[in-house]
């Protein structure tokens, strides 16, 4: 039997909030164009995180901009 669980974090980030992230940890300014919300688009997702914390005892502990940095930081060393 297999189990789908959500290992998000159940604080939302904004799309914005996201670039300017990604531009901090980059050092790189980046490059985009607003557009009109697109059939399909929604205006605010989180992520459930219940049953994980039920039945992995998951409980992230790193925030979205800390994780991100640590993650580039691995990718630039591993490609």
């Amino acid at each position: 039997m297999y189990e789908i669980f959500n290992l998000g974090n159940n604080a939302p980030t904004t799309l914005i909030d996201l670039l300017k992230y990604i531009e901090d940890v980059t050092g790189k300014k980046a490059i985009f164009h607003h557009e009109i919300m697109q059939q399909g688009d929604t205006q605010h997702t989180c992520a459930d995180i219940t049953k994980a914390q039920k039945i992995l005892n998951y409980n992230p502990e790193t925030n979205f901009n800390e994780g991100l940095q640590k993650f580039y930081t691995w990718k630039k060393v591993n490609g």
